[in-house]
């Protein structure tokens, strides 16, 4: 889908997505709007003036509906990951290789790490065809916040630059970031 074209999309599901952003807010989710055009759209999010440290959604539902609102076809959304206004945390495990077999080999091989454990997931497929994996948890371990990183194999890595890098992130260990959703933007 072409950026045009998820822009037109945007505005057509106004309200349904409007609908996400309030229900994921309700539910204890630090939903953030994202850009949607400009540069760095998908990855600049909008905080509304407040530090990403402080920002609260469940403090500024208000506020970040009626920017929604008053914006149509401006902005998607995203949730700010780590410690959620409900009291738990929000993880992201992003699988982004340059091959789109090893995003799937990667993304069969955690999934059946995860449903081993018993550990429950939500799985995401971006546009580009990369997979988010997000995992709620009631806290984060010393050795868990350590993780930004997830080995694979050596034959499976993206070019960033020119160079070659580990094709696994681990979001929202340590630190701030903002992970857009596409499922509930470009495919609904």
């Amino acid at each position: 889908m072409k950026n045009e074209e998820i822009i037109e999309h945007v505005k057509a599901k106004h309200e349904k997505i409007k609908s996400y952003i309030e229900k994921g807010i309700d539910n204890g989710y630090n939903v953030v709007l994202v850009h949607l055009t400009g540069p760095g759209a998908f990855q600049k999010p909008n905080y509304l003036g407040v530090s990403p440290s402080f920002y609260n959604a469940k403090r500024y539902k208000d506020k970040i509906l009626a920017e929604f609102d008053a914006n149509p076809g401006k902005y998607v959304y995203g949730i700010l990951l780590g410690k959620q206004p409900g009291g738990f945390y929000l993880v992201c495990i992003e699988i982004d290789f340059d091959n789109s077999e090893c995003n799937k080999k990667a993304r069969a091989r955690l999934e059946e790490t995860l449903k081993k454990y018993g550990i429950h997931y939500y799985l995401e497929t971006t546009i580009s065809g990369s997979y988010h994996i997000f995992i709620k948890l009631d806290g984060l371990s010393k050795t868990i916040q350590n993780i930004t990183k997830l080995s694979f194999t050596d034959e499976c890595m993206k070019s960033k630059d020119g160079k070659p890098v580990n094709g696994i992130r681990v979001l929202g260990t340590s630190g701030n970031s903002t992970m857009t959703f596409n499922n509930g933007i470009v495919y609904n």
